[in-house]
This record gives C-alpha cells, sequence and structure tokens, in this order.
C-alpha cells in the first residue's frame, strides 16, 4: 500500500490534450501515404499508466472514481490540498492547481501522487501556454518540469522533443501581422521576406469566406489571430513528424511546407485553405466534431473556385464507386494516425463524397449547424436528425446507394 493510499489521495485524471495532423491534397496532386507519426500537443489519455489515475464520474476523461482510503491525521492537510488542486484543474485553473500541488510536494516530497499530480498541472498549464507565441518560453520551461517530475510519462517527454524541435527550427523566423493572421518563416529566404503578401492576401479572403459561411469571425470575438508557419520541407518534416507527401498540418499552428513560393503558389492556397478550416473549427470550439467531417469539410472548402470544388468531389466518388463505405464510427478520429495506404485514402475520400452529399440534398446550412452544435457540446448525428428528422446513418446508405448505380 503506497502512502497514496493511506492518505486517501487521488490521482489526476490524464486529459487528450492532443492537436491533430490534417493532411492535404487535391486531385490534381499524387496521392499521400497515411500519417504514422501524427503530431501531438501535451498529453493524451490513450496511454494508461498500470495505476491507472482517476477523477470523479462526471468527468469524460475519467477511468473511475476517486479512490477513498481511511485517513490520518499525518499528512490530512496535504491530502485536502491535493482535492483542491484537482478540483482547480477540473475548472480550468490551472496555474491554482500548480500552487496547490507544489505545496504539497514540499510537504510530502517522497509522496508520488503529489508528484504526478504536479507533473499534471504543469503540462496542462505549459499547453495553456504554448498557445500563444509570447509565452511558449515560460511553457518550454514548465514542461521541462513536467518530464522531470513524471519520467514515465511517454506522452510528456515526447511533446517537449516536439517543442524544443519547433523552437530551434523557428529560431529567428520573422514574422509579418495581418488583421487576422500572423505568418511566420526563415527571414533569410528573399523569396519570402519579398513574395507573401499574395499568400496573406489569400489567407485573408478565405477567412472573410468561411466567416460569411459560419456566421461567426473567431478573432473578432476574441480569438488571437491565426498562427501560420513557412517552412522548408525537411524543417516540416522534423518539426512535424510528417512525410514528404504531406501538404499541411494543423495543430494549433497552421504549418505549410514551400520551397518555391512562385511555383508552388496555386497549391499553396488550396493547403492554406484546407488547414485553416481546421484551425476555424478549432476557434470555434467545435474541436469534438468527428474526423469525417472535419475532413470533408476542410476537402470540400479547400478550392477557392466552385469548379475546384466539383472535380474533388468527382473524383472522391470515383475513388468509391467499387469500394464498401466505412461505418462513421469508424471516422471518429483522426483519419491521418491509420496506417493502411488504401484504408486511409477511402477514408479521405469517403469524408468529401459524403459531406458534398450532405451539402445537396440536406443543404449547406445542415453542415454549418452540425459544426456550431459541436461547439456547444451537442454531438453532430444528434443536431443532424434534429434537422431533418433522419439517422445520419440513412444517409450514408443512401450515398452509397448511389455511387452503386
Amino acid at each position: 500500500m503506497t502512502r497514496g493510499d493511506r492518505l486517501g489521495l487521488s490521482l489526476v485524471a490524464l486529459v487528450a490534450l492532443a492537436g491533430a495532423a490534417w493532411v492535404a491534397w487535391s486531385a490534381g496532386r499524387a496521392e499521400p501515404e497515411p500519417a504514422r507519426d501524427e503530431p501531438r500537443e501535451v498529453a493524451v489519455a490513450s496511454q494508461v499508466p498500470d495505476r491507472a489515475p482517476v477523477e470523479p464520474a462526471e468527468d469524460a476523461a475519467t477511468a473511475g472514481a476517486p479512490r477513498p482510503g481511511p485517513s490520518v491525521s499525518v499528512g490530512a492537510e496535504w491530502s485536502r490540498r491535493n482535492e483542491q488542486g484537482i478540483a482547480a484543474l477540473r475548472e480550468g485553473r490551472h496555474r491554482d492547481a500548480v500552487a496547490h500541488f507544489e505545496a504539497c510536494l514540499a510537504a510530502e516530497p517522497d509522496e508520488p501522487v503529489f508528484a504526478g499530480n504536479l507533473a499534471e498541472a504543469l503540462a496542462r498549464l505549459a499547453r495553456e501556454l504554448h498557445a500563444e507565441r509570447d509565452t511558449r518560453e515560460e511553457a518550454l520551461a514548465l514542461l521541462t518540469r513536467a518530464v522531470e517530475l513524471a519520467p514515465d510519462r511517454a506522452d510528456l517527454a515526447a511533446a517537449l522533443e516536439r517543442w524544443r524541435k519547433t523552437a530551434e527550427a523557428e529560431d529567428g523566423y520573422w514574422t509579418d501581422e495581418s488583421e487576422h493572421f500572423s505568418l511566420s518563416f526563415d527571414g533569410t529566404r528573399a523569396e519570402l521576406m519579398h513574395g507573401t503578401q499574395p499568400l496573406v492576401e489569400e489567407l485573408e479572403r478565405a477567412y472573410l469566406d468561411f466567416g460569411e459561411w459560419f456566421g461567426r469571425f473567431p478573432v473578432e470575438e476574441g480569438a488571437p489571430k491565426i498562427e501560420v508557419v513557412l517552412y522548408r520541407r525537411d524543417e516540416f518534416r522534423e518539426v512535424t513528424g510528417l512525410g514528404h507527401w504531406a501538404g499541411g498540418a494543423f495543430d494549433g499552428v497552421v504549418r505549410i511546407p514551400v520551397e518555391d513560393l512562385a511555383a508552388e503558389r496555386r497549391a499553396l492556397v488550396e493547403t492554406a485553405r484546407h488547414e485553416l478550416v481546421h484551425a476555424y473549427v478549432a476557434a470555434l470550439g467545435a474541436t469534438s466534431i468527428p474526423a469525417w467531417l472535419n475532413e470533408g469539410l476542410a476537402q470540400w472548402m479547400a478550392p477557392p473556385f466552385a469548379g475546384g470544388r466539383a472535380l474533388a468531389v468527382q473524383h472522391a466518388r470515383s475513388r468509391l464507386r467499387e469500394a464498401e463505405l466505412f461505418p462513421l464510427s469508424d471516422l471518429q478520429r483522426t483519419i491521418a494516425a491509420w496506417t493502411d495506404d488504401a484504408k486511409i485514402h477511402r477514408a479521405y475520400a469517403q469524408s468529401l463524397a459524403f459531406t458534398a452529399w450532405i451539402a445537396e440534398w440536406y443543404g449547406e446550412a445542415v453542415l454549418r449547424e452540425m459544426v456550431l452544435g459541436a461547439a456547444e457540446a451537442e454531438p453532430v448525428d444528434e443536431t443532424f436528425r434534429a434537422r431533418v428528422s433522419i439517422p445520419i446513418d440513412d444517409v450514408l446508405g443512401d450515398l452509397q446507394a448511389d455511387l452503386a448505380r
């Protein structure tokens, strides 16, 4: 029995704080291989320690209730402070949580529960601070300490390594600001220093397009400007862990590889729009939408012209004509983490074809309401059924039947 058991302490549940890698490609490009090493942010719930961390049952990330135990007079104060720290984390007060767990660990330096909870609180605070450019140095220091406190947390170590690689790659980068974007790149690259304005204009045009479509403008509502970083392809692979095939990635920051800005401009515009859809959805708070809708929207909205959209949908449908569609339950989480080439290609194609099918038969407004509903914690299938009185799985069956004709 550990000392934590004797004190009736609770471990903090690991919360999934991971970002997502979103891979963009169009009908005119070579199709990518799947993302085998998906870029991630701090912490994951997928790797459960041997001693499973727990929180109260109402938390969606929990594995059970806190383990009560007989209290003793020695350490009772720190048991209470530990519970206060957990409550602070649950409410998103990360600095307060860190202060509580710091006090607990200072008083009981050999208590592994306190060390583990402090590591989790530091990681969550680091993730929060890392979202802002000006506080990333502090975030790096906090995550470094979290790794020191929890050397068994491979997820934290991996995130720290990635943050360090990103900081190293972007050291000395030049940053241009526009109304809604922060664009960073290597200032020693003359073609970028003097040639990014057209890309910025396309980004701003896309922001207005998407704002009008969603009826929301995140930056005007208080969200920070959307960060976009341009890398050489080898830097992009180093930072994201993705292969040479990746058109771009979004993990809280839009990351795009570019070697020749002038020659790649047309493809870059579509890639930027694709990743911007993910950034826009995240800024609206709709991070719970299933992968098929997130990827379907990104592919559907990426072409800047209607003709390009029609061609992309036609290409997706042609890929699916002889294929059995995936159940939507298989397409809830990021498709980029799959490892089967044929399946990942079909999954992306299905996401686009199904999104386009919904738009054609039930209206674009339904797609919009599904995203905005997800921002209010409403499952997209429930939003769909409430709007059209048909189960969304039945509509997938309609698409399958149409493709078979």
